[in-house]
């Protein structure tokens, strides 16, 4: 138990007593007993010499401990007629810190961009309001605050972070802070055209700071990173990769265009019912969208 310099604790009064009273201290139920180190007890006695009466004073003067920030202090007076007890209110209680600690206040996983605040606590009384700050080699002196924030922070933030008390650097916390990144690039990128019967592959490249699950979605519907070997028509469409980890998530797309010669279907003819002609309808599929011509004999309609 760490002792400090002795504080007044109070003076007890006992007035106008014959024979005079007799002054005890008691700290959570129990006597105390001067030693005149931790517990120094100064009585006093006056003497009315018009009544007789006494008037006996005793003042405690005690070297509190950290744990004495909830003790209860009281006082005794004891006379052959009557004991009365009265009971000090607390009185604050100085001590030195013996332990820092750091926190991290903003959300977890740090991202990068983001800002995250530190916060130096000290279990002093009354508490420390001036810390070191010490980030990436720097430090920084904080003043009747305990939180130092970073804003926009990069992954290169990330690392060991102390906080110490201005007084005494030597007592000092750390915490080590993770940034988290993602870094996502498809080759190629954007609009890209093939023809009909071409082969086709998109290279993912990423970077992370942890392990990152990586998903595609073509027009909204999952599936397998494009890879092929002959390209038809229904291979085009919006190719978007997804590549996530907690608290991050990284998407890019390409859109894959395939075109490709006109080529003729089907040719077909048909009567309308109760009519006297017949209609004829030509299909087609190629990208860009086939135009049609119609002739009859070589001749254009």
């Amino acid at each position: 138990m760490n002792s400090f310099l002795k504080e007044k604790v109070g003076t007890c009064v006992a007035a106008d007593a014959n024979p005079a009273a007799t002054i005890t201290w008691k700290k959570n139920g129990k006597p105390l007993v001067a030693d005149g180190k931790s517990v120094l007890i100064t009585p006093s006695m006056k003497l009315d010499p018009v009544s007789g009466l006494s008037t006996t004073s005793s003042t405690l003067q005690y070297a509190a401990s950290k744990e004495d920030n909830v003790s209860v202090f009281s006082c005794m007076s004891t006379h052959q007629l009557t004991n009365q007890e009265a009971e000090l209110e607390p009185f604050p209680i100085h001590y030195p810190s013996e332990k820092v600690s750091l926190q991290v206040l903003s959300k977890t996983p740090v991202v990068e961009g983001d800002n995250f605040t530190l916060k130096c606590h000290a279990d002093g009384n009354p508490p420390p309001s001036s810390f070191f700050f010490h980030m990436k080699g720097q430090k920084a002196l904080v003043e009747n605050s305990d939180t130092y924030t970073l804003t926009s922070i990069s992954r290169e933030a990330g690392g060991e972070y102390k906080c110490s008390l201005a007084d005494n650097e030597k007592m000092e916390s750390s915490q080590t802070i993770v940034v988290s990144y993602l870094d996502l690039s498809l080759t190629p990128s954007g609009t890209v055209w093939k023809a009909i019967g071409d082969n086709f592959t998109v290279k993912v490249e990423q970077s992370s700071s942890g392990v990152a699950q990586v998903s595609w979605t073509k027009n909204g519907q999952e599936v397998r990173q494009p890879e092929f070997s002959w390209l038809t028509y229904a291979d085009a469409g919006v190719y978007v990769c997804e590549l996530s980890m907690p608290g991050l998530t990284r998407r890019c797309s390409v859109e894959l265009m395939v075109e490709g010669k006109p080529e003729i279907t089907g040719l077909n003819k048909y009567r309308p019912d109760g009519a006297s002609y017949k209609v004829l309808t030509c299909e087609a599929t190629g990208v860009p969208e086939p135009s049609f011509h119609w002739s009859v004999n070589t001749t254009s309609v």
